[in-house]
C-alpha cells in the first residue's frame, strides 16, 4: 500500500554568499549526515591520492574487526619483504613507525600507526597479515571501493605509494571519509589523535600531519597526502554542534602547498557551516506513520526511521517536502521493534531527497485466541469487501 504525507519546513531568510575560490584543482565539500554536496570542483577526475588511500585500508581493517576475523590485541610480524619495501619508502621520504624485520606489533598499534602517523610500514604489515600478500589485499580494496560506490578508485597497493594506475577522485575520498565516520563511530577517534609515540626513542615520525587538529576547533580527522605527481591534499572533517562536514582538497603544487591545503579546507568548512543548515523532518525513532497490523494486540502500530530524516539546504531557504510511503499491508504480528515494515521517499521541492526504511518503533504481540479469531474474521471480511 502507498500513502503520501505532506510536510513543510520554513527558515528565516538570510543572504547567500558565493563559494570560496580555491587554488586546489580538485575539491569537494559534503555534509556527513545527509551526504549533500555543498561544493565541488573537478571532483570526479581520478588523481594520485597518496596516503589518503590509507582511509580505504583502515575501513577494510575495521570491517575485519567488526566481523570478528581479528582482534585489536592480535600481533602481526614484519616480514622480510615488507621490511625491504618499507625501508625503500622511508629512504625516499615516506612516513614510518620504524618497524624492523621480524618485529611484531598489535593490530591496534598498527591502526594508530596507519591513521595517526600515515606509516607505510603499518599498511604493509596489515596487508600481509590480513590477506597474505599486499597484492591480495589490494584486490580486496578494489572490491571494497566498488561496493562503497567509489567509482573512480583503482587500488594498486595498501599505502598509496605512487603507482601510475593508483588513482582516486575527490568524490571517492569524500565517500570513504563519510563511511568511516558513519559505519565505525567507535573507531573514528583514532583519526583525531595528535600524536602516536610508538618508539619514543626514535626521532622522526611522531605527530599527526593533519594540522587542522591544532588550528581549527572541532577538527578530528582524517588524512593528509603528498606525492610528486599528485601534489598536496587532505581529507578532513569537522564537527560543530550537531553538524559534521567533510572536505577534500587535492592537487596543490604551489610553493606553500603543504600549509595552503589546510587554509583551503578551512575556507570550505567556514563556507559550509555559514551558508548551509540541516533541516530535520523527523528525529531518529520519532513516529512518522501508523501501519495496519494483522493479528496484533492493536490494529495499527507506529513506524519511523532508525536515523534522523533530514536534508541540507542553504541558510534562509524554505524547503517543502512530501513523503511517499510504501508498506506491507498489513504487517502480521508478532513483530519485533526494529523490523522493517516499509520504505519511504522524501521529496523536497519536487526532487527526491532521501530514501529510508520504515521500522517498527515497538514490539507487537499476537492477540489471544479469541481476539485472534475475531481479527481473522474481520480482516477476511475486509479483504472480500475490497475485491467487490
Amino acid at each position: 500500500m502507498r500513502s503520501f504525507i505532506a510536510i513543510f519546513l520554513f527558515a528565516a531568510g538570510t543572504a547567500f554568499a558565493a563559494p570560496p575560490k580555491l587554488t586546489s584543482p580538485q575539491a569537494i565539500l559534503i555534509d556527513a549526515d545527509t551526504g549533500a554536496v555543498l561544493f565541488e570542483k573537478d571532483a570526479d577526475t581520478p588523481t594520485p591520492p597518496g596516503s589518503q588511500s590509507k582511509l580505504l585500508t583502515a575501513y577494510h581493517v575495521f570491517e575485519k574487526l567488526a566481523d570478528g576475523d581479528i582482534k585489536l590485541a592480535r600481533k602481526f610480524a614484519m616480514s622480510k619483504k615488507a621490511a625491504e619495501e618499507a625501508g625503500r619508502m622511508t629512504k625516499q621520504g615516506g612516513s614510518s613507525m620504524f618497524l624492523e624485520q621480524g618485529e611484531k606489533a598489535s593490530v591496534e598499534d598498527l591502526i594508530r600507526g596507519l591513521v595517526v602517523l600515515s606509516a607505510n610500514d603499518a599498511a604493509l604489515v596489515l596487508a600481509e597479515g590480513l590477506s597474505g600478500t599486499e597484492a591480495n589485499f589490494s584486490a580486496e580494496l578494489n572490491h571494497l571501493a566498488h561496493r562503497l560506490g567509489m567509482n573512480h578508485a583503482t587500488m594498486m597497493n595498501a599505502s598509496g605509494w605512487p603507482h601510475p594506475a593508483h588513482m582516486m577522485s575527490a568524490r571517492d575520498l569524500s565517500i570513504i571519509s563519510r563511511r568511516l565516520i558513519l559505519d565505525f563511530p567507535d573507531r573514528y577517534s583514532y583519526f583525531g589523535e595528535r600524536e602516536f609515540p610508538f618508539k619514543p626513542e626514535t626521532p622522526g615520525n611522531r605527530d599527526n600531519q593533519n594540522k587542522l587538529l591544532w588550528i581549527m576547533p572541532g577538527a578530528d580527522g582524517l588524512m593528509t597526502a603528498y606525492t610528486g605527481r599528485g601534489g598536496h591534499g587532505i581529507a578532513a572533517s569537522i564537527k560543530r554542534g550537531n553538524r559534521r562536514l567533510i572536505a577534500v582538497v587535492n592537487g596543490l603544487k604551489t610553493p606553500n602547498a603543504n600549509f595552503e591545503r589546510f587554509l583551503e579546507a578551512k575556507a570550505l568548512f567556514d563556507y559550509g557551516f555559514r551558508e548551509f543548515g540541516n533541516f530535520v523532518f523527523w528525529d531518529a525513532g520519532a513516529e512518522i506513520a501508523r501501519v495496519p497490523v494483522w493479528f496484533g494486540a492493536r490494529s495499527r502500530m507506529a513506524v519511523g526511521s532508525a536515523r534522523p530524516v533530514a536534508i541540507t539546504a542553504p541558510t534562509g531557504s524554505k524547503p517543502q517536502g512530501e513523503l511517499s510511503i510504501t508498506y506491507l499491508s498489513p504487517a502480521v504480528a508478532p513483530i519485533k521493534k526494529g523490523t522493517v515494515l516499509g520504505a519511504a521517499v522524501l521529496i523536497v521541492d519536487g526532487a527526491e531527497a532521501e530514501r529510508f526504511d520504515l521500522i517498527a518503533l515497538e514490539d507487537m504481540r499476537r492477540t489471544v485466541l479469541f481476539g485472534r479469531t475475531f481479527e481473522n474474521i474481520k480482516q477476511l471480511a475486509l479483504k472480500i469487501w475490497r475485491r467487490k
